[in-house]
């Protein structure tokens, strides 16, 4: 166990902030704002694996993997997984302390930031795994659901050979009725992807390219 998680106060809270260039302009920004509103930044490398779209996504799904399986280990109830292009919505008034508080409601999992063509809720699931929440447990839960060789989701696809993490936590919140959305529940008028809304605390911020999308 690392002495970075062993001196955690109660009321502190790790963001595992996912980046390839820890002094680009992206990561940059999503460090101050995640600081900003009171969250310990760990960044989280994600391994080379190739350049094409597939090798890119699940490369930033190994990262994520990374970052949940510590949360798993770790001395801190829950933890917090980003990706280096968040910014925080609009209109969002949350602050740590709403977001350690809504902690006792939820036992696995709450949405900091969702993406999805459908009208927002409350508890609903959707894409995206720009901002995302797990308790001990919840990352438990996850990291072996991640490695089921059954065919669970939509696409007739293992979760283990699919590449983007956000279609399993999809389906991982499906077969449990729905996760908790941290923050607004309106549609940012600021950023979002062409078709669908951004709602939550975090948003990610578009001024940004996808790298994963991005043709090599």
């Amino acid at each position: 166990m690392s002495s970075f998680t062993d001196t955690l106060e109660s009321s502190e809270r790790i963001a595992y902030l996912i980046s390839l260039n820890a002094s680009g302009p992206r990561f940059l920004q999503s460090h101050a704002t995640l600081t900003r509103m009171g969250f310990i930044v760990k960044v989280v490398n994600p391994p080379y694996i190739g350049r094409l779209q597939g090798d890119k996504a699940r490369s930033n799904k190994l990262a994520h993997l990374e970052a949940i399986k510590d949360i798993s280990l770790g001395m801190n109830p829950w933890g917090y997984s980003f990706e280096d292009d968040v910014v925080e919505h609009e209109n969002s008034s949350t602050t740590i302390s709403d977001i350690i508080e809504s902690e006792h409601d939820d036992k696995k999992f709450v949405y900091l930031g969702i993406c999805s063509t459908r009208e927002a809720k409350r508890s609903m699931c959707g894409r995206c795994s720009h901002a995302m929440g797990f308790s001990k447990e919840g990352a438990s839960e996850l990291l072996s659901f991640a490695k089921q060789r059954h065919p669970t989701l939509a696409e007739g696809l293992c979760p283990i050979e699919q590449d983007y993490l956000d279609v399993i936590i999809e389906c991982w919140c499906k077969l449990l009725r729905g996760f908790k959305v941290i923050g607004p529940l309106q549609r940012s008028e600021l950023h979002g992807l062409p078709g669908a809304g951004h709602y939550g605390v975090f948003i990610q911020d578009r001024k940004f390219e996808s790298i994963i999308n991005k043709i090599p």
